[in-house]
């Protein structure tokens, strides 16, 4: 009988270890996100395109026109009024 319960005694310590080591896997595996992305662009492109708060907006860098759309839909592009047109 003795023997049953340093059995049980030992299996309850190595159950304890083992979700002790799990527990510290689970909390040492959160995700890393960078807190800013890079892209490269070519310089002498003709475009860039911008993300900025759920827009997509097309710069074009000869002639300064802007172009948005909502990200993630389908809606087509519109042009952005600069500020100094009415």
């Amino acid at each position: 009988m003795k023997s049953l319960s340093a059995s049980i005694s030992l299996l309850g310590v190595f159950l304890v270890i083992a979700a002790w080591l799990v527990s510290n896997a689970i909390t040492n595996l959160q995700p890393h996100f960078p807190s800013s992305i890079t892209v490269d662009q070519p310089i002498n492109s003709q475009y860039e395109l911008i993300l900025n708060e759920g827009w997509l907006y097309l710069y074009d860098t000869t002639n300064g026109q802007v172009w948005r759309k909502l990200d993630g839909t389908d809606s087509s592009w519109e042009v952005v009024k600069h500020f100094t047109e009415n």
